[in-house]
Order: structure tokens, then C-alpha cells, then sequence
């Protein structure tokens, strides 16, 4: 207030949205939402790493496919 000015100050808190102390975020609200984030994230990463186990199976077997063609050609 002192930087701005007690008018300045008033206009600009009059800006404010009308919230009360019920809209106010709490620690425990902060903590259930980074829960949650951790799980989803964590099972995202799962998904990530399970669809790419499986590619990485996939271009192996093909791989092998093709080592044992150009085997039968010799």
C-alpha cells in the first residue's frame, strides 16, 4: 500500500473477485490433488513403458524373422 497509495490500493483489491474464506484452497486440498496427480501420472508412465515393452517385443520377433530368412538363403 505504501508503494501504491491507499486510492490505488482500494481499486485495485475492488478487482478482486468476491471470494470467501470457503473458496480459499487448504493444505489437505493441495495434498489430495497431488495425490492424485501421482497416481495418474504413475499410470500413465505404466501405459508408456507396457505399449512400449510391447513394440520392442514386436520389432525383435521381426528381426528374428528376418535372421532366420536370410539364414535359409545361405
Amino acid at each position: 500500500m505504501d508503494t501504491l497509495g491507499a486510492k490505488s490500493a482500494d481499486t485495485l483489491v475492488s478487482y478482486l473477485p468476491p471470494v470467501g474464506w470457503a473458496d480459499v484452497a487448504t493444505k489437505h486440498d493441495l495434498d489430495a490433488t497431488r495425490h492424485m496427480l501421482e497416481l495418474h501420472v504413475t499410470a500413465q508412465i505404466y501405459q508408456a513403458m507396457n505399449r512400449q515393452t510391447w513394440q520392442m517385443v514386436g520389432a525383435f520377433a521381426g528381426l528374428q524373422a528376418l535372421m532366420l530368412a536370410a539364414l535359409k538363403l545361405l
